[in-house]
């Protein structure tokens, strides 16, 4: 569960209102309520602006954690497809190299430097990626 469901279960009960009450002062059924503090669904930003005006605070105060937690998913999901296609060019070089005694070999050599060249610029966004994340190996 994202961490604003346990925020509004917080808001609410601290304000001491029920989740049909919560439901009636927002216009939406009481299910939504329950969908947003569960996490199966989160609030879209007219409702989240709504909620921070009734309980007296900021939407940054109700997102702030769910946003970072959304950014690292980004990042780990660019990190990954990166990784597949450094591995894919590898393997892509390897099948080109290889395809030399088929092929003419201005064209396995072409093949190679695009191979290359994709695969070193991948390495480059990966590198720039995770220093931006300043991530460290053990020595």
């Amino acid at each position: 569960m994202m961490n604003i469901g346990k925020k509004l279960i917080s808001y609410r009960q601290h304000n001491r209102l029920s989740q049909e009450e919560l439901a009636l002062k927002m216009h939406v059924s009481r299910q939504t309520i329950s969908n947003w503090e569960t996490g199966r669904t989160y609030p879209d930003i007219q409702s989240l602006l709504l909620l921070a005006e009734l309980y007296h605070v900021t939407v940054d105060d109700l997102v702030k954690e769910d946003v970072k937690k959304m950014e690292d998913k980004l990042t780990q999901l660019k990190i990954r497809w990166l990784m597949i296609g450094i591995a894919t060019s590898i393997i892509l070089n390897y099948l080109a190299f290889a395809s030399i005694r088929w092929i003419p070999i201005g064209i396995a050599c072409m093949l190679v430097g695009t191979f290359t060249t994709i695969g070193v610029i991948m390495i480059y966004f990966y590198v720039k990626l995770t220093r931006s994340l300043q991530l460290r190996t053990f020595k």
